[in-house]
């Protein structure tokens, strides 16, 4: 089973160690890693594989070490790509449509 975890990760040496020990200890292999400080300075983005009971595993453990947090609002950050014409207007046209989307979410 595979799964993308949104980790906050403290800004300090060892940080990302000790997600890695965290995962390597339940047997969960990370298959991808991803950063992009436009979304977040403080956000990586991890790619696990592992069983359904070793995931479950990992999300309590990456909580207790304070790299995932209960949400109550259940929000998530996602990341879009657009290729868009070289013309005036079409960034405004991607922002419309998203903010028209934000009633659906």
């Amino acid at each position: 089973m595979k799964k993308t975890y949104v980790t906050s990760m403290p800004n300090h040496i060892g940080a990302f160690l000790k997600a890695s020990k965290c995962f390597s200890a339940l047997g969960i292999n990370i298959t991808r890693v991803s950063y992009n400080k436009a979304v977040d300075s403080h956000t990586l983005f991890i790619d696990a594989e592992g069983t359904q009971e070793q995931l479950e595993k990992a999300d309590i453990e990456l909580e207790k070490i304070g790299y995932l947090h209960s949400n109550v609002s259940k929000t998530s950050i996602v990341l879009i790509e657009f290729r868009l014409r070289d013309v005036p207007g079409s960034v405004t046209d991607i922002l419309t449509l998203i903010n028209d989307f934000k009633g659906f979410a």
